[in-house]
C-alpha cells in the first residue's frame, strides 16, 4: 500500500513538472516574441531600407500572410500587387523574418546571381527540413561545405555531357507517351505523369515506370503530395523556434510529419539499395545514382541515407516540374489554337512525316518558344522563390541585412509589361527573333545581358535548378512530338454537342503549379504518322498500355 502511495505522489510530481515546465516555455516564449518582434535593423549611414507597405509592426507586421496559400491569380497576388505600388525592390515583415522582394531583372542580377554566395542559403525551416527529411533534402539545406559536396555531385551527373547520354530513354519515353495518346487520350494528364516520371526515374536508376498503376509511381506521387504539402504551409514552429524545446509528444506538427519521412527514407534506401546490389554484380544502365557510387561520397562523409536522398530529392523535383509545365502547355494550345497552327506549318515544313527528335531543336525555333512562354506564362514554381542571406547585401542604396530573406517575386518578372506586352496572353511568338530563343536555358540562366533571360522558372543564383538541362530536352521532344502527331482540339461533349469551356486559371492554390484536370481531343494527323507511333515501341511496352487502356490491372 505504501509502495502504491509512493508511485502515484511520484506521478503527480512528474506531471507537475512536466506542466510547469511547458508553461515556462511559453512565458520565455512570449517574452522572446515581444522583443524580436518589434526589433528594428539597425541601417548603416548612407544606406536605406527598401519602402514597405502599410502593415501593423506590432506581432509580426504582415503576418496575415504566413499560412496565406499562392493565390491562383496573379491579379489577386499580393506580392505582385505590391511591385506595382513599391517598384523593383520592397520589404515586409513576416512575424520575426523580414523579406526583401526583388521584383526586377537588376535587381535579381545582382542580389542572387553576383551575390550568390551571401544569398544562397536557406531558412532552417523545422517542419520541412529536420522532421519530414531529417535534414537530407538539398532544397531545405543550408548553404555550407555539405551542400557545396552534394550539390556538385549533382551538377556533374547533370552536366551538358551526362543528359546527352540519355537522350535515347527520352526518345523511347515520347515515343511511348504518344502511344498512350493515341489509344488512351482520355488519361492524358496522368500519362504525361507516367512520361516525366518514368525520364527521370531511368536518368537517376535506370528504371522505366511502364504503367499508371505501378507501385513505385503511386509512391512518388504520395511523396510529392506531402512534399507540397509542407512547403506550401507555414508553422509555427518555424517563426518562434522556441516551441522545439517542448517535448515530443506536445509538437503537435511531428504528430502527422514523423510517419511521412519514415516511410520517405524507407522508399529512398530500398530504390538505392536495390540499383547498388545490380552495381555491384557488374549490371549496368549509365544512369546517375551508378556515376554517384563511383563518386567518393563515403570520404566527404555521406551516408547511405543520405545518398539516397540526394537522388530522391530529384526524383520529386523532376517529374513535378515536367509534368506541370506539360500540361500548361497542353492547356496553352487549346486556349489559342493558332499556336497548334504554327507548330504545324513550321514542323510539316522542317521534318515533314518524320518523326521529330532532339537534333531537330535548331530548325525548330516556334517549337521552342513555345516551350520559353510556358515557363514564363504559368511557372510550376508559382509566386515566388525564397533564398536566406547569410551576410550584409547592398543593392544600390538599399540595405539587406544578414538573416533576412531574399524573395524572387516570380509573377512580377514573368508579368513585367515593358519586358512581356500583354504578359496574361499564352503568345510564343513574343520570343521570336529574340536572342533568348537561340540559348539554350543554361546560356539565357548565364546570360550578362538581364534582357536577355527567357524566364525565372528554373530559379536564379546558387540555387538554380541543376536539372534544366534534362528538363529542357524533355519539353522540347514531347511538345515537338505530340504537335507533329496530333491536332490538339478543344473537347465536344458527343451527348450534347456542347463545346467544353476552359479557363485558363482553373490552377490549384498551392506552391508546385499545374492545371486542374481537364478534357482535350487528340485526333492523329495521318495514317503515315499513326503508323509510326504504333511501330515506335515495343510489344511489351505496347501490351502495356493496351492493357491500361482497356481497364486490365497488370
Amino acid at each position: 500500500m505504501a509502495s502504491g502511495s509512493s508511485l502515484t505522489a511520484l506521478l503527480k510530481t512528474s506531471n507537475l513538472v512536466t506542466t510547469l515546465a511547458t508553461a515556462l516555455i511559453f512565458v520565455l516564449g512570449f517574452l522572446w516574441l515581444l522583443k524580436h518582434l518589434n526589433r528594428n535593423i539597425k541601417v548603416p549611414a548612407g544606406l536605406r531600407l527598401p519602402p514597405s507597405p502599410p502593415g501593423a509592426r506590432f506581432f509580426g507586421g504582415h503576418s496575415h500572410l504566413w499560412n496565406g496559400r499562392p493565390l491562383s491569380t496573379p491579379s489577386k497576388n499580393q506580392l505582385l500587387q505590391w511591385s506595382k505600388e513599391l517598384g523593383e525592390i520592397y520589404h515586409i515583415r513576416l512575424g520575426k523574418r523580414n523579406w526583401f522582394v526583388l521584383s526586377s531583372r537588376e535587381a535579381v542580377r545582382e542580389v542572387f546571381d553576383k551575390n550568390g554566395t551571401n544569398s544562397g542559403s536557406k531558412e532552417a525551416l523545422i517542419v520541412a527540413n529536420d522532421v519530414l527529411s531529417g535534414g537530407n533534402r538539398l532544397i531545405f539545406m543550408p548553404y555550407g561545405k555539405q551542400w557545396r559536396e552534394r550539390r556538385a555531385i549533382v551538377h556533374q551527373c547533370l552536366s551538358v555531357t551526362a543528359v546527352a547520354k540519355l537522350k535515347p530513354s527520352q526518345d523511347l519515353e515520347s515515343r511511348r507517351y504518344l502511344y498512350d495518346v493515341l489509344v488512351d487520350s482520355d488519361n492524358f494528364m496522368r500519362n504525361v505523369q507516367r512520361y516525366a516520371s518514368s525520364v527521370i526515374l531511368y536518368a537517376l536508376y535506370g528504371r522505366q515506370i511502364l504503367t499508371l498503376d505501378d507501385p513505385l509511381m503511386q509512391e512518388i506521387f504520395r511523396s510529392t503530395a506531402r512534399f507540397a504539402k509542407v512547403l506550401g504551409t507555414r508553422f509555427l514552429v518555424d517563426e518562434y523556434p522556441i516551441l522545439s524545446q517542448l517535448p515530443e509528444s506536445l509538437q503537435w506538427w511531428r504528430w502527422k510529419v514523423d510517419p511521412w519521412r519514415k516511410e520517405g527514407d524507407a522508399m529512398m534506401l530500398r530504390l538505392w539499395n536495390e540499383l547498388r546490389s545490380q552495381f555491384e554484380k557488374g549490371i549496368r544502365t549509365g544512369c546517375f545514382v551508378e556515376t554517384f557510387l563511383e563518386s567518393g561520397y563515403e570520404k566527404k562523409g555521406i551516408t547511405e541515407l543520405q545518398a539516397a536522398w540526394v537522388a530522391g530529392s530529384m526524383i520529386e523535383a523532376g517529374s513535378d516540374t515536367t509534368q506541370l509545365t506539360l500540361n500548361s502547355i497542353i492547356l496553352g494550345l487549346l486556349l489559342y489554337p493558332d499556336v497548334v497552327k504554327k507548330a504545324h506549318e513550321e514542323l510539316d515544313r522542317v521534318v515533314g512525316q518524320r518523326m521529330p527528335d532532339l537534333a531537330d531543336a535548331g530548325n525548330l525555333p516556334y517549337v521552342r518558344a513555345i516551350v520559353k512562354e510556358a515557363l514564363r506564362w504559368r511557372s510550376p514554381t508559382n509566386d515566388y522563390t525564397r533564398h536566406e542571406t547569410t551576410k550584409d547585401i547592398i543593392y544600390k542604396d538599399y540595405f539587406i541585412p544578414a538573416g533576412s530573406s531574399a524573395i524572387l517575386n516570380v509573377w512580377a518578372l514573368h508579368w513585367d509589361p515593358e519586358q512581356y506586352l500583354d504578359p496574361e496572353i499564352f503568345a510564343p511568338d513574343r520570343f521570336l527573333n529574340k536572342p533568348s530563343l537561340e540559348m539554350t536555358a543554361g546560356e539565357c540562366i548565364n546570360t550578362s545581358d538581364v534582357h536577355n533571360r527567357d524566364h525565372y522558372s528554373f530559379g536564379a543564383g546558387r540555387r538554380v535548378c541543376p536539372g534544366y538541362n534534362l528538363a529542357e530536352n524533355s519539353l522540347f521532344l514531347l511538345t515537338a512530338r505530340l504537335l507533329w502527331a496530333f491536332d490538339v482540339q478543344r473537347y465536344t461533349d458527343p451527348r450534347t454537342g456542347v463545346e467544353h469551356k476552359y479557363d485558363a486559371w482553373a490552377y490549384p492554390a498551392r506552391r508546385l503549379y499545374g492545371p486542374l484536370p481537364f478534357p482535350a481531343t487528340f485526333n492523329v494527323r495521318d495514317v503515315v504518322k499513326e503508323g509510326q507511333i504504333r511501330a515506335g515501341i515495343s510489344a511489351e511496352e505496347k501490351r502495356v498500355a493496351d492493357n491500361t487502356a482497356s481497364g486490365k490491372r497488370m
